[in-house]
């Protein structure tokens, strides 16, 4: 396609008039969001009636860097940009202007299908200042590639422009795209285009920790960052889960997935039909796999001068062999790469082969003089071989094995042949296994070809060699050597009673347990004993789950004799946490005198374990007075009557501290008080405790004090938190606060004299405490945002968290904290808080229920289900699933599915991508994105949404109750600008902490009440 040179400067004069409007008229935009360091605006477009999204963010890259990293066809594009699939040069137009034909993947997790463009691109740049402007053009001589929509972008583009610091770069990013979509507001698809800009610049944020080297600068090439997406008329299918962000850091979100139903965008009467009952007959295709693993060993790699070292590997076929070649550049496969080692692999197609095309995957391994793996990058699509990791030579360097070795493993999983079976009855994967377990069971009972036998006190338990030899180590080692007990067909075990080996024989059948809890104990030896490893370990976590101040000693004897690692983690952790209460117990006492290895173990895992801090550690060594009417003596004489009042006066104090004065403050006759010179004033604050909040302190407890400079400060007990303020005490009493005060010792003569105490302070104002309700969802969710856990990626956050650091650095308490990581869906993985991610937690509910309702899993306990569950997820993930989305059933015997929480998680997801969106579409969306037979109520969305009654047609708005202000004023202004009439139970959630009757007395200072037809309403005044 050639287009003639009006056409150019037409094009060119009008990006540059748009670009110069975006620009300089800054009343234009509205500001949308502002999160994570970016700005995202949007102002009405001039070509359709939809939205221009302009997105602004820095940098601590200089301008030429940025612009490495966004080139088109840069490698490190691909690093970071899951959008990109391939680009290409169609036409040079000259200096600085360029045809350009892209292949854009699904976009915006799902909502703008895949497409290609063909675009003009228009680069200027000076010395500050770089900028790169695309429009789209029509063209019939370039069709969209197979499967893929033709897009369409009006003028957009990046300006990228230097700061005060050169090493700092302004970016600022526009993007107007028009989607003909008819089953879509376009108010909805102006918030998903304001998501994708903040997704965009996020993950170009992020990528500036790639290590990168600055690529040369193609000549007549254009380098910039082209933003469009269009699609046909697409209609609302279903709530699908789409991943988007940086390579190997996926950042997963939730999205409406939108359907192309037609190539024709305008004419198309296609709908989409319900799906059929299952036909009796069915088919089954299998792609058969074979694995080539090979190990390759190269001594004095450091030494090697070499572009590359090659090796071949080959598949036997009896047709012909499949042949790979492995090459390993030590010094990079090019200029710009030089600092990193490349492994790369490529299949070797001989010229008369007949086999010319097939699937495989494949991956390199390299590991440590640990044996632990080298972790290495893999390039997302190498452009010359089939596969390629690489990584810094700096990096690998320092891991290479004794005496300059590397081992690199190739593994090449071949797809080699495609086999379709047919059958006239359903085939279901899961029921074959069901009715596989049922089965060994039944043959189990019935004793059916039994050849061996297991004598337990006295009684017989008839087994089979071939499953007992498979199932256990130790009884294949027994069975296929002439022992006594092979040569008699009978294994008498005389430590064990039969309901243990019963439960064990039943495990090795059918791979279930019904009395795990009951017998956990028993069983983990005697799974030790005959190495069957998978009940071990099911044992150890339901023997981790009970740990408690007094059976933690005993549980990690039983850990260390049966080297249960996990059992014995667990315990050293909690004996860790608990290291007061357990120190006085007798099991404590035991492990001192029988077991001093063990005592060893424990303090040194202290070091081990993150250390956790103890805010306030209160030692009474401080006693109080209360002195009236003695403003000159500097000598003090108590009385007996004067003695005992002092002790009446401070009743509240713990029993348990009381009595160990008593005896001791009972022979006091007379106490010696002096005056220092000069005493500190600013030394002590004497703090009131409340009396409730004085009745959560107990012995052991915690009390966090914590508050920003020239801010409130606040005292947290377990479960509720009190603002400190000062106040002035009433009358004309007078408080001394006296260092190292002592009590009489001696009872044999009443009248001896105690050395004399020194008043260091005298008070006469006093610190108090008063209730306070903090919500602290907002501030968890800021501090774990950085860190979202979306079911593979690590962590990447350099602030990592525990339920310890927050408590001190937010003014909430322990249990409000909790309730907190329960609501935002908050999960310990490794030792440290994830946030999970809403897409990912709404993929892992679909699989859990469909296997809950496929294997009849309520039917047994929480504990054996999560254990059933554990390929899903990690076993921290799947239990921490168990309690927020089970409960228990009202006769205390099993659990069933929580719908209501359930439900809302799939309404939060939807809500929380689009912001908001009209109630009829939303409903129609969210009873489609469920699970089937989970019901969709208005009810449940109390707390996490509201319905705005001052639009019509009504609209649905993302309204957690954790996002709110921490200021209660702020707080319901913000509530009834957005809702002007609200029903006493919608209201309760964002209200937690007071019941109904607090309510009112909360909002009547606000708004007006009455009532309709027995129920409540809340209205603004003046509404």
């Amino acid at each position: 396609m050639v287009l003639i040179n009006g056409d150019v400067q037409q094009i060119v004069r009008k990006l540059r008039c748009e670009i110069d409007i975006f620009m300089q008229c800054k009343e234009m935009w509205h500001l949308k969001k502002n999160a994570q360091g970016i700005k995202i605006y949007n102002a009405p477009s001039r070509h359709y009636h939809g939205m221009v999204i302009k997105g602004e963010t820095k940098m601590n890259m200089s301008p030429e860097k940025v612009y490495d990293m966004i080139h088109p066809t840069s490698e490190y594009r691909f690093m970071w940009d899951a959008h990109v699939d391939k680009c290409e040069f169609l036409q040079e137009l000259g200096p600085g202007l360029v045809l350009l034909h892209q292949v854009m993947r699904p976009s915006f997790m799902g909502c703008f299908s895949s497409r290609d463009t063909i675009d003009f691109m228009l680069q200027e740049e000076s010395d500050s200042t770089k900028i790169c402007l695309v429009h789209s053009l029509e063209s019939s001589d370039f069709p969209p590639t197979s499967k893929h929509v033709r897009a369409f972008t009006y003028p957009s583009g990046m300006i990228i422009e230097k700061t005060e610091n050169a090493d700092e770069s302004q970016i600022t990013c526009f993007l107007q795209v028009k989607l003909n979509a008819k089953a879509i507001p376009q108010s909805i698809i102006d918030s998903s285009l304001i998501s994708m800009m903040q997704s965009y610049l996020l993950a170009l944020r992020k990528a500036k920790d790639i290590a990168w080297k600055p690529l040369e600068k193609p000549v007549g090439r254009i380098r910039v960052s082209a933003l469009q997406a269009i699609v046909w008329r697409m209609e609302l299918r279903s709530v699908v889960q789409c991943e988007i962000g940086l390579r190997g850091q996926t950042v997963t979100k939730f999205c409406i997935n939108f359907a192309m139903l037609s190539p024709d965008p305008f004419n198309s009467n296609d709908q989409v039909k319900c799906e059929s009952p299952c036909p009796k007959n069915t088919s089954q295709t299998e792609i058969r796999v074979e694995r080539i693993s090979h190990q390759w060993t190269v001594k004095n790699f450091t030494h090697c001068y070499q572009e590359y070292l090659e090796y071949f590997v080959r598949l036997p076929r009896p047709d012909e062999s499949l042949t790979w070649s492995i090459k390993i550049y030590p010094k990079g496969n090019g200029e710009n790469n030089k600092e990193f080692i490349f492994l790369c692999l490529n299949r070797v197609v001989p010229l008369q082969s007949k086999v010319s095309k097939i699937g495989f995957k494949s991956r390199f391994i390299m590991r440590n003089a640990e044996r632990k793996e080298i972790e290495m990058r893999v390039h997302p699509s190498p452009s010359h071989s089939d596969y390629v990791s690489y990584i810094k030579r700096d990096v690998l360097y320092p891991q290479i094995l004794p005496h300059d070795i590397i081992i690199v493993t190739v593994e090449i999983d071949v797809a080699v042949e495609i086999v379709t079976t047919s059958n006239e009855d359903n085939f279901s994967y899961t029921d074959s296994i069901k009715h596989f377990i049922n089965d060994s069971e039944a043959m189990l009972k019935s004793h059916t070809f039994s050849d061996f036998e297991i004598e337990v006190g006295g009684r017989i338990i008839p087994a089979h060699r071939c499953i007992l030899a498979a199932r256990s180590t130790v009884f294949a080692a027994m069975l296929t050597h002439q022992t006594h007990e092979t040569q008699m067909g009978r294994l008498v075990i005389p430590d064990f009673d039969f309901e243990v080996i019963s439960e064990l024989v039943r495990f090795i059948y059918t791979g279930r347990c019904r009395r795990l809890k009951e017998l956990s104990h028993d069983l983990l030896v005697v799974a030790d004993k005959y190495r069957v490893l998978d009940l071990k370990i099911r044992c150890e976590r339901v023997l981790a789950n009970s740990l408690t101040v007094e059976n933690a000693c005993d549980l990690l004897v039983i850990a260390d004799r049966h080297s249960a690692s996990y059992l014995k983690e667990k315990a050293l952790d909690f004996m860790h946490q608990n290291v007061s209460q357990i120190t006085t117990t007798q099991g404590w006492t035991l492990l001192l005198n029988q077991r001093q290895e063990l005592v060893t173990e424990v303090v040194q895992s202290f070091g081990r374990v993150s250390k956790r801090k103890s805010v306030v550690k209160v030692k009474l060594q401080v006693s109080i007075l209360q002195v009236k009417n003695q403003k000159s003596d500097r000598k003090l004489k108590m009385s007996d009557e004067e003695m005992n009042n002092f002790w009446t006066n401070l009743k509240d104090i713990q029993d348990n501290m009381m009595e160990l004065w008593k005896e001791e403050i009972a022979s006091a006759r007379m106490q010696k008080l002096k005056l220092s010179q000069p005493y500190r004033p600013q030394s002590y604050k004497l703090v009131e405790l409340s009396e409730n909040l004085l009745a959560q302190v107990k012995s052991g407890e915690k009390l966090y004090i914590r508050g920003k400079p020239a801010d409130k400060a606040y005292i947290s007990a377990s479960n509720e938190t009190y603002e400190i303020v000062e106040q002035n005490h009433a009358g004309s009493s007078t408080f001394l606060i006296c260092e190292n005060l002592q009590v009489p010792t001696c009872k044999q003569n009443d009248q001896q004299s105690q050395e004399d105490s020194t008043i260091c302070t005298m008070l006469s104002s006093i610190l108090t405490t008063n209730y306070c309700y903090i919500p602290c969802g907002k501030m968890v969710r800021h501090l774990l945002i950085d860190d979202v856990y979306d079911g593979s990626s690590k962590s990447t956050s350099k602030q990592q968290w525990t339920v310890d650091k927050l408590l001190l650095a937010i003014p909430s308490n322990e249990q409000q904290l909790c309730d907190a990581l329960k609501q935002l869906h908050v999960c310990e993985i490794d030792g440290w808080l994830r946030l999970l991610s809403v897409n990912y937690l709404i993929n892992l509910t679909d699989r859990i229920v469909r296997e809950i309702r496929a294997n009849n899993l309520d039917t047994i306990s929480v504990e054996e289900a999560t254990t059933d569950l554990e390929e899903l997820g990690l076993i921290s993930v799947i239990e921490s699933w168990f309690k927020w989305f089970t409960v228990a059933n009202d006769d205390g015997q099993g659990w069933h599915l929580n719908e209501k929480e359930i439900s809302r998680l799939y309404a939060e997801g939807l809500l929380s991508t689009v912001e908001s969106m009209e109630l009829k579409q939303f409903l129609d969306a969210w009873k489609e994105s469920v699970p089937v037979e989970i019901e969709t109520k208005l009810s449940y969305l109390y707390g996490i949404a509201l319905i705005r009654d001052n639009t019509s047609p009504e609209v649905i708005e993302y309204f957690p109750s954790y996002d709110l202000p921490a200021d209660r004023n702020e707080q319901i202004k913000l509530m009834f600008e957005k809702k002007r009439i609200w029903k006493l139970e919608q209201l309760r959630p964002y209200f937690p902490a007071n019941n109904d009757a607090q309510i009112h007395v909360i909002l009547e200072k606000h708004c007006r009440c009455y009532n309709d037809d027995g129920v409540t309403y809340f209205a603004r005044r003046h509404a």
